[in-house]
């Protein structure tokens, strides 16, 4: 997230590095993604090794009795398959999260979403995610080459400042 972050101040290098975010993207995030969807959505249902409440203190019931389900998981869990899909098909993330997307996910976390809705619409993010596992105009996985050249790069002249050369 960091790579995608507004920047309040930054050293050259770190606006460099930012401006190397592409260099990130792969299909190798297709499994985080979707897993921590599957995280949010199983402790919102209560169910796995991930129960509801079981982090962070007690359940939300203050939402369950208003709304019928969990805005707060529910919300985390779309926002993870809208940014997924976003950092997939721009190779960046915008933070914060803008559009339509932005405005489906306020509506959840306000409740004006049902549950059937939310639940129809994180199993087809889910299924988009998985869907580009196979899409082979995404890298499958980050430029280690460019990332370690610009790395090297940036120490040495960073020691090379340092010792006065």
């Amino acid at each position: 997230m960091s790579l995608w972050a507004p920047v309040l101040e930054a050293a050259p290098e770190g606006l460099e590095l930012q401006g190397l975010g592409d260099l990130f993207v792969g299909r190798h995030v297709i499994p985080r993604y979707r897993g921590y969807m599957e995280s949010q959505a199983t402790r919102l249902l209560g169910i796995g090794r991930a129960r509801h409440g079981r982090r962070g203190g007690a359940p939300r019931e203050h939402l369950n009795a208003a709304v019928g389900y969990d805005t707060k998981y529910a919300m985390h869990c779309a926002r993870l398959g809208f940014q997924g899909l976003e950092l997939l098909r721009s190779g960046r993330i915008n933070l914060p999260i803008q559009g339509e997307p932005a405005d489906w996910l306020l509506a959840v976390r306000r409740g004006e979403v049902t549950f059937e809705e939310w639940w129809s619409r994180a199993l087809e993010l889910d299924a988009e995610l998985e869907a580009m596992a196979e899409d082979d105009s995404i890298p499958p996985g980050p430029d280690r080459g460019a990332i370690e050249a610009w790395s090297v790069r940036t120490h040495l002249a960073h020691w090379q400042r340092d010792s006065g050369s």
